[in-house]
């Protein structure tokens, strides 16, 4: 009797010990979660996403002879703020215009054409590579060969 009382004790208490060690590690992970925040994308973030999106749909039409609209928000890229604002400047500016530059280029084009098309990326390539590269191997991807 005195035994199994004891074994009853001792895994009554191991039990409560386990509980407490749990209920800590579930605070402690609920601890870490809140210190960490995830940054909102910038606007700069988002327009580049859409840009991407919008340039995956016309590699499509040039690879298929197809017209297409070009990028429709190309303007935005002298206002949207970007996730590190040091990344904005002049020399930001500069690449900036030159894609609008290689964009306005293609427009003027008589057709949607594989050279226009690839002056475009690398454009991004060449900002990219300054600002950024994160996205430089998806923009290489782009190409299209001649």
């Amino acid at each position: 009797m005195k035994k199994s009382i004891c074994i009853l004790g001792f895994a009554l208490a191991g039990f409560v010990l386990f509980q407490a060690c749990e209920e800590q590690s579930q605070q402690t992970e609920t601890e870490k979660t809140a210190k960490f925040k995830m940054a909102e994308d910038s606007e700069l973030a988002l327009l580049m996403r859409q840009l991407t999106d919008e340039t995956e749909a016309i590699r499509e039409a040039v690879m298929a002879g197809e017209t297409h609209p070009l990028w429709k928000r190309v303007q935005e890229l002298h206002t949207a703020i970007p996730t590190d604002p040091a990344s904005s400047g002049p020399v930001f500016q500069g690449f900036s215009e030159a894609f609008i530059g290689a964009v306005r280029e293609m427009e003027a084009a008589d057709s949607l054409g594989v050279k226009h098309f690839n002056a475009v990326i690398d454009q991004c390539m060449d900002c990219h590579s300054t600002f950024c590269p994160g996205p430089k191997r998806r923009i290489a991807k782009f190409y299209i060969s001649e």
